[in-house]
């Protein structure tokens, strides 16, 4: 709007100044007189300056209008970026996290695969202050002896064959008592009667065992028939009454 009216007061004034410079064109327009035409001209640089005014207000407005949106667009800009780096900061914390989690979920197994590396299983040889312990094998069975003689189990006797080294210098002593079966913090005793069942003559009871000779026989556990079937079974060894040296052999194969 301002740039048109500027455009009118700039041709009105175009006609005075032509008209000035060349009076002879005032005879083509008889209705306009040397004041008419001063007055026209006058009127043309009001309209000139009016639009001008306009015009520069308009152009102030379209400026601000701009500055405006640019300072919008920037405040989005920022507020998406602080969003983003929000988000990011967020990400980067969950993840880790898991990281954290993974690695001490691998540090726990690792451990836990060392310590079972560490324990005896059947077949292994362990050795538990001077002498040596080895499990052959395990059996279970519901009833033993012979059929002159025999006993049934309350649950289920689980049969684990033994064999001791004796590595002192000096002649020891076992007995089925220095055997127990151990299933968590469960603690089994070894059935003692039953022992004369499975070894006949060759009983652990008060067996004597001198230096360097091996000794094999049979420890007879009665237990819960569900207990016969865990996968944490364990034995534990003992080298005297007091059971001052220990150890445990897992009843898994390797």
């Amino acid at each position: 709007m301002g740039t048109f009216l500027a455009l009118i007061g700039f041709l009105a004034i175009i006609v005075f100044l032509v008209l000035s410079i060349n009076p002879k064109m005032l005879k083509w327009t008889r209705n306009f007189s040397r004041k008419k035409t001063l007055l026209f001209a006058l009127m043309g640089l009001v309209v000139l300056g009016v639009g001008g005014t306009i015009g520069g207000s308009d152009t102030a407005t379209t400026g601000a209008v701009v500055s405006d949106a640019d300072a919008k667009v920037k405040a989005d800009t920022k507020a998406r970026e602080k969003a983003e780096a929000k988000a990011k900061a967020k990400a980067d914390a969950d993840a880790k996290v898991k990281a954290d989690i993974k690695a001490k979920a691998d540090a726990d197994a690792k451990a836990k695969a060392e310590e079972e590396a560490k324990i005896a299983k059947i077949g292994d040889t362990l050795q538990v202050g001077d002498d040596l312990f080895r499990v052959n094998s395990i059996q279970t069975k519901q009833t033993i002896g012979d059929k002159f003689m025999s006993q049934t189990a309350s649950g289920t006797y689980l049969i684990v064959d033994v064999t001791l080294k004796n590595g002192e210098k000096k002649a020891i002593t076992t007995n089925s008592s220095f055997f127990k079966l151990v299933v968590g913090d469960v603690e089994y005793e070894a059935d003692a009667v039953a022992d004369f069942y499975v070894n006949g003559k060759h009983s652990m009871f008060l067996q004597k065992i001198n230096p360097g000779i091996t000794y094999t026989a049979k420890v007879a556990f009665d237990i819960p028939t569900e207990v016969s079937t865990a996968n944490n079974l364990m034995l534990n060894v003992q080298t005297g009454y007091w059971g001052t040296e220990q150890g445990q052999i897992a009843l898994k194969k390797k």
